[in-house]
């Protein structure tokens, strides 16, 4: 009998505790749309711009995307990001994993102006995903 009231107590103040939290009013307002993308500082929990996410990227030495596969607006806030950082350093090296390293050649032919968009992307044997 004393373990269930112990058990019950305990279960109370659970309960209360839950009762008494304050909503977390630092949560981000869900995006309008699939291309209103959110970037986060995750020490401070504050929202961050693609050029205040560049600034703060712009010293590092190496700088990985991640995305989902196919989903055209990660795909437009990669392409943000880049230009953003391009903007602090236009020396800077991309590598996209459409493209094997062998194809390398095609890839410089094609940003010299040598090759055309259409005769890269087959000579380069580009993921059919590529135009996602």
């Amino acid at each position: 009998m004393r373990l269930l009231f112990v058990a019950l107590a305990l279960i109370a103040l659970n309960l209360t505790g839950c009762a008494a939290m304050s909503p977390d009013t630092t949560m981000l307002t869900p995006p309008a749309s699939q291309y209103d993308a959110r970037l986060v500082d995750p020490q401070t929990g504050q929202a961050l711009s693609v050029s205040e996410l560049a600034s703060r990227l712009s010293e590092t030495d190496v700088v990985v995307i991640g995305e989902f596969h196919g989903h055209h607006a990660s795909h437009l806030l990669q392409a943000r990001l880049q230009q953003a950082l391009f903007q602090h350093n236009p020396a800077q090296i991309l590598s996209m994993e459409q493209f094997n390293l062998d194809h390398q050649q095609v890839l410089d032919d094609y940003l010299d102006g040598r090759l055309g968009e259409t005769e890269m992307l087959e000579d380069a044997q580009a993921w059919d995903n590529y135009r996602a």
